[in-house]
């Protein structure tokens, strides 16, 4: 049996000993019912996995030590969804779980021309990306940013991830103009560089399962809640004589679609007009679809 795991919001490289904040302790202690010398893993959402043992088994204020730590490397593919806020919270909190299973960079809340009025809870949103970050036994969470308007994001271009390298932006939308197929500019872009690391998940299968979720989200897990699963695996050593994926940008629209100025002032901006299929999606869905074909090859 894997052992469990959680998440703590800061680590500083070099500690040995510390305590856990009560939440987890609780978690541990109450719950779980673990006892001194028991290990877990923790991680920062930064790419750290520690593995440490109990020394103090106190509900409130556990104390552990750390037996290893292990830093894996940025997912090889950055991919920042920025996706329109919707009217429905519930669907949009479905799309962050899911966004963060596949394992999306960043997501860009969009206030668009035709976002209907939402209210966004920073915090509550954040839980969600931990507690499927947890579910997902990941190292990495992806930056939420906070609300920005459309015309802020095209003129800033303030994204939370390292552009230096250059930045594949894309806009999709659903006017009956001329539009690449995203499918086709993954599969063309994956042909430009070598991939050493592949994820041998089936991408249909993927996007089969995350459109049909179980129930609308109404709550989200406690970010500390210990999950079990598949252990994690090495972390792997990039391939740095091959070209490394240029970070993408995504851009979807809100119930409405973007206006056509919106659009017309996107591809003056540069980015790249698509398509996502033949069937016109709900605004999640196509975050959805959008997140597994630029994250899984």
């Amino acid at each position: 049996m894997s052992l469990p795991f959680f998440y703590i919001p800061h680590y500083n490289d070099g500690q040995t000993e510390f305590l856990l904040d009560e939440d987890n302790s609780r978690h541990i202690v109450q719950v779980l019912r673990m006892k001194p010398g028991e290990t877990l893993y923790l991680t920062d959402g930064n790419g750290q996995l520690l593995t440490v043992a109990i020394l103090e088994d106190h509900k409130k204020k556990c104390r552990v030590q750390v037996v290893s730590a292990t830093r894996y490397p940025r997912p090889e593919k950055e991919v920042v969804v920025a996706i329109s806020l919707l009217k429905n919270t519930a669907r949009f909190e479905w799309f962050l779980e899911k966004a963060m299973e596949i394992g999306v960079s960043g997501v860009i809340p969009l206030l668009c021309e035709r976002t209907e009025k939402a209210h966004f809870r920073q915090d509550r949103m954040q839980n969600i990306l931990v507690s499927a970050l947890l579910q997902s036994r990941q190292t990495w969470l992806p930056h939420l940013s906070g609300p920005t308007a459309f015309d802020t994001l095209l003129e800033k271009n303030v994204i939370p991830v390292n552009t230096a390298g250059g930045l594949r932006r894309y806009i999709a939308h659903c006017l009956e103009e001329q539009r690449l197929s995203l499918a086709e500019e993954v599969r063309a872009s994956s042909a430009m560089c070598a991939d050493p690391i592949r994820i041998t998940a089936d991408p249909d299968a993927i996007i089969r399962d995350a459109i049909t979720p179980n129930a609308a989200i109404t709550a989200p897990a406690s970010p500390q809640t210990p999950l079990t699963g598949t252990p994690l695996p090495e972390p792997p050593t990039p391939d740095t004589s091959s070209p490394q994926p240029t970070p993408v940008l995504i851009l979807i629209g809100p119930e409405g679609d973007f206006t056509k100025e919106e659009i017309t002032r996107a591809l003056a901006r540069g980015y790249k007009p698509v398509t996502l299929g033949e069937t016109r999606l709900r605004t999640e869905t196509a975050g959805i679809v959008a997140a597994t074909l630029l994250c899984i090859d």
